[in-house]
């Protein structure tokens, strides 16, 4: 039984298929280290702007904002639990992440657009 690349998930002997895979996967994990707590401070903000309509209202706008923010958060620095990260691979993680980043901030753009037009 082969074990994966923890980078890019092929199979491979040890654990990475390639020298490439080895110095992209430290490349993200440095990535990971210096911006992980920009990160969490940003899902943060957007929980925070979820939370607020509670008192203020307007739901839709912050709602909208909250998207805009968290998926832009997640397509600058699409980091994972390093569990998730280990299993899957870190680059199929990352492309995931920057999806769902990209349309959560596209919706949330969407809302704010119809917002405006209302």
């Amino acid at each position: 039984m082969s074990a994966k690349c923890i980078y890019c998930g092929k199979a491979s002997e040890g654990d990475y298929c390639s020298q490439v895979c080895e110095q992209e996967y430290y490349a993200y994990l440095g990535r990971m280290e210096r911006f992980y707590i920009l990160q969490i401070a940003g899902i943060i903000v957007a929980l925070a702007l979820f939370i607020l309509p509670v008192i203020v209202g307007h739901f839709a706008i912050f709602a909208g904002i909250a998207l805009l923010v968290l998926g832009a958060d997640l397509a600058v620095m699409p980091f994972a639990p390093m569990a998730v990260v280990n299993k899957v691979g870190s680059k199929r993680v990352e492309s995931v992440l920057k999806i769902t980043g990209y349309v959560m901030a596209g919706v949330g753009a969407a809302v704010l657009f119809i917002m405006a037009l209302v």
